[in-house]
């Protein structure tokens, strides 16, 4: 299948906070946002750090010689929302120091923004997104209810192995809006959004906004879909639902001749908006 005959997409990259797909999270925000627009694809991976994410993403983008011959979906926005696991302190598999965690970033993103990558998409806005605080104690508390139930190992070793900080995170989320300023790229600041949402940064405060301390309720994803529409409104106007042609036509004009030839104009229309 051709791109012709595809519609564009947004590709949401990150961890297990991308993941999750149940509603009010982000992926069913955009998903909604971006309906017969844009398809919203999910590459959001459980436990993973920015380390991990490099190989799978030279995996899951289409080549860009590919790309030129008509093959995959051309990606219009990209985020980017890493840092939570890195974030994790050491012993924690997962912890990545907080300057590789940049410089993976940095990688990450030349992937698609580079000339020299095979992967160049230059059309891809790419948005990255800061961690979200973090409420240690709440986290902690169900890590080690879930190792004595589960039985894997002691509640302090895999409180040890999962275990985050506030101020730590606090760091990462510094360093994920550095490389945004340093690739000139918009950084979404999920971490102040929420304490700024939450009226403070006490777990009182912020307990609402989070289902254990690290991953989000409906309450906490508003806030990034708020903070992500206000992005586009601002900066991408041009990719706001209002002002995109739909990729597949309302019914409602479908009575109004050929079905064939309406879809067909109006894929021509959708496709021809991208260069308006």
């Amino acid at each position: 299948m051709s791109s012709t005959d595809l519609l564009d997409a947004c590709v949401l990259v990150g961890d297990s906070i991308t993941q999750t797909t149940q509603n009010d999270t982000l992926y069913q925000h955009l998903s909604e946002y971006f309906e017969r627009r844009l398809d919203v694809v999910n590459r959001g991976h459980g436990g993973f750090n920015t380390e991990w994410t490099i190989p799978v993403l030279k995996r899951a983008l289409t080549p860009k010689v590919k790309a030129d011959q008509g093959h995959g979906q051309k990606i219009r926005v990209m985020t980017l929302w890493l840092g939570t696991n890195d974030a994790a302190l050491p012993p924690a598999a997962t912890h990545v120091p907080v300057d590789q965690y940049k410089a993976n970033l940095h990688e990450i993103i030349s992937l698609v923004k580079s000339p020299d990558s095979p992967y160049y998409s230059p059309e891809t806005k790419i948005i990255l997104l800061t961690p979200p605080p973090v409420i240690a104690e709440v986290w902690r508390k169900g890590v080690a209810d879930w190792a004595i139930l589960s039985g894997l190992m002691s509640p302090e070793e895999m409180v040890a192995e999962r275990d985050h900080d506030p101020k730590v995170m606090a760091g990462y989320a510094k360093a994920c809006l550095e490389v945004g300023q340093e690739a000139g790229l918009d950084a979404i600041n999920v971490h102040a959004g929420i304490i700024e949402a939450a009226g403070g940064d006490s777990p009182a405060k912020l307990l609402p906004y989070f289902s254990d301390g690290i991953h989000m309720t409906g309450k906490g994803y508003d806030v990034v879909f708020t903070l992500f529409k206000e992005l586009i409104e601002r900066k991408y106007p041009k990719l706001t639902p209002a002002n995109m042609v739909m990729g597949i036509i309302d019914f409602s004009l479908l009575g109004k001749g050929d079905i064939e030839a309406l879809i067909a104009e109006n894929q021509e229309k959708y496709h021809a908006q991208w260069t308006a």
